[in-house]
């Protein structure tokens, strides 16, 4: 890895510098070309996702919701793998001490061993493999969590857990790359005993109003699409002048 990004930052910085515009997916990167190389003609791009509420099933009401808290992701990946790890190990031991009798589904495709031997090593843990419709499997729970600890960009599972009306609880590597806005839809922890207590507190506080998300979620949807419209439309004009 070290050879490969050999000169790479100075080879992205001259393509940016040429570029007639750059959208960059993360907030964070965006920020760190203006500062770094005085990049001006650049603008954030949300990753574009499909939010609209009649894609989405409806929700089940609160208290018949068969699982306190649902993990939807890739069960394979390294970074997935060690997330998970970290939760059942660090997090959930914690979780069963505020509440004995916590059920916690864990979806995905693929799971590797190593995620199939953690759902079997506590009885609070289920797995569903290979969802036919995650939208369905988002519904199923109270909380979302995303326990992410390594990770470059945007992690864009997060934001698909905002289609949900559910609280999500995830680490600050899970919002990195997001504008502010944005990182205040997320209940955001540290710790595994901080982790912990979000996700006890939020089980009991019922779901999050739509219209306290349908703003963030146009921005990565409709929105983002209008707007990335609107500047490529601005650019092109720009060129032909």
């Amino acid at each position: 890895m070290r050879l490969a990004s050999l000169h790479l930052k100075r080879a992205e910085r001259d393509l940016i510098m040429k570029a007639d515009w750059v959208f960059d997916i993360s907030a964070d990167d965006m920020t760190f070309w203006k500062v770094r190389a005085s990049a001006h003609r650049i603008s954030w791009l949300p990753p574009l996702l499909d939010a609209a509420p009649s894609g989405r099933p409806p929700p089940l009401p609160w208290h018949d919701r068969p699982y306190d808290a649902v993990y939807l992701g890739n069960l394979n990946t390294p970074n997935n793998v060690e997330g998970l790890t970290w939760f059942v190990k660090t997090v959930l031991p914690e979780l069963r001490i505020r509440r004995s009798e916590i059920s916690i589904l864990i979806a995905g495709s693929n799971p590797s061993q190593e995620v199939l031997d953690l759902v079997e090593s506590d009885s609070s843990l289920q797995v569903r493999v290979n969802p036919a419709d995650v939208g369905e499997v988002r519904a199923l729970g109270r909380v979302m969590i995303n326990p992410v600890l390594q990770g470059s960009g945007v992690n864009v599972k997060s934001v698909e857990m905002l289609a949900t009306d559910s609280p999500v609880v995830t680490t600050p590597v899970g919002v990195q790359g997001l504008d502010a806005e944005t990182i205040g839809a997320f209940h955001i922890a540290d710790t595994p005993q901080e982790f912990a207590a979000m996700v006890d507190q939020l089980i009991d506080l019922g779901p999050v109003n739509d219209n306290d998300r349908n703003d963030i979620r146009s921005r990565f949807g409709k929105g983002g699409a209008q707007a990335l419209s609107q500047k490529l439309t601005e650019i092109i004009a720009q060129n032909r002048s």
